[in-house]
């Protein structure tokens, strides 16, 4: 059960981690289409926007008041944690007694969201996503993305974001339960077979010679 727990416990925050550097999708109106069309057409050099560390860092501070870091967690932690409720009874041993069992897969997922909420530190999340934007995206792409996100259709996504995750944590976690006796089973295949070729003699090695034995 505690194996199951870590397992889940680190599907949680990847899946958690994942969802701050949402992007922010490329739509454009049949308008905006043919206009680009048109400007693409142009014998022009198009003009570059102008880009820098300090740009970037200054538009990742307009990315964070349409979209902050605590907001995220609150609103996708408590939805991550209901959707572990599906898959509690898997890590639960077979001859638990059936009172144990119902207090058990009532707290696991009050635990782990009071847990996750102790331990992980917004701040930490937030240094985090911040280099990853700037060493990721140009100052008019962050500025792009916070623009969406502070959109109707953008505070819409951030409104269902939660839920898209807890839909896609509980697949996802039954899933990865589902492949890894064959994951596992395939890495230790692939790393059996890697030391074997490291260690097979190579083309041109002298084979070496037999010791002499002692008579």
């Amino acid at each position: 059960m505690k194996k199951g727990i870590i397992f889940i416990t680190m599907a949680v925050v990847l899946l958690l981690g994942s969802s701050f550097a949402f992007a922010a999708p490329d739509f454009q109106t049949s308008q905006d289409a043919a206009v680009n069309s048109h400007l693409q057409a142009l014998p022009i050099q198009p003009i570059q926007a102008p880009d820098s560390p300090a740009l970037r860092e200054a538009a990742v501070d307009r990315y964070f008041q349409a979209v902050p870091v605590q907001s995220v967690i609150d609103d996708i932690l408590p939805n991550m944690t209901k959707a572990l409720q599906t898959v509690i009874p898997s890590l639960i041993p077979s001859d638990t007694p059936e009172e144990q069992r119902k207090q058990l897969m009532d707290l696991l997922p009050k635990v782990m969201n009071t847990v996750l909420n102790k331990v992980m530190k917004k701040d930490m999340l937030e240094k985090i996503t911040r280099e990853g934007l700037v060493k990721t995206f140009t100052a008019e792409e962050i500025d792009s993305m916070a623009k969406f996100y502070s959109s109707p259709a953008g505070k819409s996504i951030m409104g269902k974001l939660g839920i898209y995750m807890r839909q896609t944590t509980e697949k996802t976690i039954i899933y990865l339960q589902e492949i890894m006796p064959q994951l596992e089973s395939e890495i230790i295949k692939s790393i059996e077979e890697n030391l074997k070729a490291d260690n097979a003699p190579k083309a041109g090695d002298t084979p070496s010679k037999p010791a002499i034995e002692a008579k």
